[in-house]
């Protein structure tokens, strides 16, 4: 697996995605995520909103083993909660005290999902080495 490349190059005859597809892919689901977030909660719960767009940002990175894709999907997800959920019609702000906290809990989210991940392709490849040989 070559994360440099941003893909899966165990697989032969499938090139790993390039940045602009996973930038669309993580874009879309941000986008998503905030219209999850306000159909589900009120306005007057920002921290229940945040953690819907903190948990797909998270399970982005998770799958996505792109750190570059993994950072600009987590500040475009900062925007759409700063502009959509917390203020209204996508004006954006900085609310002192409040906007360095929402975007350190998605960083963090970000940072958990990418460990996860990364965690996750280091077992699966240490269990294809030691079930290739008993299969072959």
């Amino acid at each position: 697996m070559d994360p440099e490349r941003g893909g899966r190059t165990d697989r032969p005859g499938v090139p790993p995605a390039p940045f602009g597809i996973c930038l669309g892919g993580g874009a879309a689901l941000v986008v998503a995520a905030t219209c999850l977030a306000a159909a589900l909660f009120p306005a007057s719960a920002p921290l229940a909103r945040l953690l819907v767009v903190a948990v797909v940002v998270g399970g982005f990175a998770a799958v996505v083993p792109n750190p570059r894709v993994d950072v600009a999907v987590t500040l475009l997800g900062f925007l759409c909660f700063s502009g959509f959920l917390l203020d209204r019609y996508g004006e954006l702000h900085w609310h002192t005290g409040h906007s360095g906290g929402y975007l350190l809990l998605l960083a963090a989210a970000t940072v958990l999902g990418a460990a996860l991940g990364a965690v996750r392709r280091a077992l699966a490849g240490r269990r294809a080495r030691f079930v290739a040989p008993l299969s072959g």
